[in-house]
């Protein structure tokens, strides 16, 4: 789990490919079996680690007394990505893909009221 730790980290200060890289390694540990004990069940913070790093890292997601704030990242080697969260009574899928080399970012309420998040310091209204 520490890559994702990591990787939340590398994404944090801007280093694109090192924070694809601690996700890359996260993901595939029981894929590659690198510990040699996937023979003995998954490791299941790995899979909580994937998503954080996804989350926290790419999406840049962090909760201030204001609500929620994003700085969302897209790695090279993908097209897009979405995750579903629950926030205050609320569940809010966020698709994040590129069109002419700028990212998008696209809220769905899919329950709940709507609220205000917050896209690079800029407020944008989910409804």
């Amino acid at each position: 789990m520490s890559g994702c730790i990591y990787g939340i980290m590398a994404s944090r200060l801007g280093m694109a490919q090192k924070a694809y890289d601690y996700f890359v390694d996260t993901v595939r540990c029981d894929l590659d079996d690198t510990h040699g004990n996937t023979k003995d069940g998954l490791h299941v913070a790995n899979l909580g680690g994937a998503w954080l790093s996804v989350v926290f890292g790419f999406a840049g997601m962090r909760l201030f007394k204001d609500g929620l704030h994003f700085r969302f990242s897209l790695p090279k080697q993908w097209k897009g990505y979405s995750f579903r969260i629950c926030y205050q009574g609320r569940l809010l899928k966020i698709n994040v893909t590129e069109e002419n080399s700028k990212i998008i970012s696209k809220f769905i309420l899919e329950k709940g009221t709507e609220l205000t998040v917050f896209v690079d310091g800029s407020p944008r209204l989910v409804k």
